[in-house]
């Protein structure tokens, strides 16, 4: 893809900055809900977290590819942390083995929250009576194949949001395990990536339901498009290693064409993920 001269002039992403921290996070990387100079809230991850600065560039690259295929991901933005937040924010450190250090000051990533988080809840989880309610549920659907694209080590996480009285909308959240988390490689076992409760892919019926986002994605997105995706990324987060950004470029642009075998090997082999699924054949070969 660019050379070294041309990944490293990048774009100049325009950034919030934070003003005020208002808790913690649960997970892996240790985020912190943050008030920014928008007027909005953003779930921040710094560079010094547990899993690796390459995974903030993970969530920013992700957010972008993602609204390329239509999916109902949170909104990611370069978050500027100030020192002096830091040093006077008693909640602002990173737990390690040898004790707390604090959070590294400077770009961090922001996941902008989808509600006021003062005035408004999001629901982690939903019961099964409610998940019917959920407007936008077949978007599970298009994260899968999103999820199988970028290699996600993680189970496919989500956040509902009830905007009107009887119906949730749900927002796609947290990609620090696509592309294998800090390690920047691939791996072909789609069932890492399912959505926890399984009852959200009941309706699927075959690979139809997924062909919306796999013609996108087979269709629209290119090595052009990969490209300006990647130069929002700070290059702090990846230490300058431009080499290894074009490979993961590369790599994307490649795997693209094998999302939709992948998606016919679950349904195929699966019974129990995919209840409803019609014409059922094995498709070996296929990653697990």
């Amino acid at each position: 893809m660019a050379d070294q001269s041309e990944t490293g002039t990048q774009v100049s992403e325009k950034s919030v900055r934070a003003v005020e921290q208002i808790r913690r996070m649960r997970g892996g990387c240790q985020s912190h809900l943050m008030r920014c100079s928008d007027d909005r809230y953003y779930v921040v991850k710094f560079a010094n977290n547990p899993q690796g600065r390459r995974v903030l560039a993970n969530e920013l690259l992700c957010t972008s590819l993602a609204k390329l295929l239509s999916l109902p991901v949170a909104h990611g933005a370069v978050v500027m942390v100030n020192d002096l937040l830091v040093r006077y924010s008693e909640e602002l450190y990173i737990e390690t083995t040898l004790g707390r250090t604090p959070c590294e000051p400077g770009q961090c990533f922001g996941s902008r929250y989808p509600v006021d988080p003062l005035v408004q809840v999001t629901y982690d989880f939903l019961p099964s009576s409610l998940l019917k309610r959920v407007e936008n549920i077949q978007d599970f659907c298009g994260m899968l194949v999103f999820d199988i694209w970028t290699s996600n080590t993680d189970s496919r996480q989500a956040v509902f949001v009830n905007d009107e009285p009887n119906s949730y909308r749900a927002v796609m959240i947290d990609h620090s395990l696509s592309f294998g988390g800090k390690a920047w490689q691939f791996t072909d076992f789609p069932r890492r990536c399912l959505y926890l409760d399984k009852r959200v892919y009941e309706g699927v019926r075959g690979t139809e339901d997924f062909e919306s986002w796999l013609a996108i994605l087979e269709d629209d997105v290119n090595e052009v498009v990969l490209k300006k995706a990647a130069s929002r990324i700070p290059i702090a987060w990846f230490e300058n290693d431009c080499a290894s950004l074009d490979n993961l470029m590369e790599q994307l642009c490649e795997r693209k064409e094998k999302v939709k075998d992948q998606i016919k090997f679950l349904g195929s082999s699966f019974p129990k993920l995919f209840p409803n699924w019609v014409n059922r054949t094995f498709c070996a070969g296929a990653g697990l």
